[in-house]
């Protein structure tokens, strides 16, 4: 994260300027890196070239999600979920990842209401006004 052409280089994930766009409709749109200070300048610059929706950038120290007052999280690492899940009242929703297909950290969430996994970034949308409304 220290390289700028590496960030800048990132390809985008199939659905994400749709999903964004469509949840910005509806909620404030927080997105929380851990990323090191000097990863925000061109993480911006990727965000704008890639046209994503969103109304702020926040940096999460050592993965602390659960401090930035957020109503839902969704995540494609099992761990940030689990402490978010752990530490407030929210909806989490796991968005499926070849590198997260072990759950077992999410087992005491697997009958909970609030945590859905997502196949697709596309139905992420209606997922989270189902989780919270």
């Amino acid at each position: 994260m220290a390289d700028p052409a590496y960030i800048l280089e990132m390809p985008l994930h199939d659905g994400a300027q749709a999903m964004l766009r469509e949840l910005k409709k509806t909620y404030y749109v927080k997105l929380l890196t851990v990323r090191p200070p000097e990863a925000i300048p061109p993480t911006m610059r990727w965000l704008a070239r890639n046209e994503l929706a969103f109304d702020e950038l926040a940096r999460a120290e050592e993965a602390r999600k659960s401090l930035h007052e957020v109503d839902a999280l969704i995540d494609d690492y099992v761990g940030n979920l689990a402490e978010f899940l752990e530490n407030t009242p929210g909806a989490g929703v796991l968005v499926d990842q070849p590198w997260n297909q072990d759950v077992s950290t999410l087992d005491g969430w697997r009958d909970d209401p609030r945590l859905i996994r997502s196949e697709k970034l596309s139905g992420i949308p209606g997922l989270l006004d189902g989780l919270l409304r």
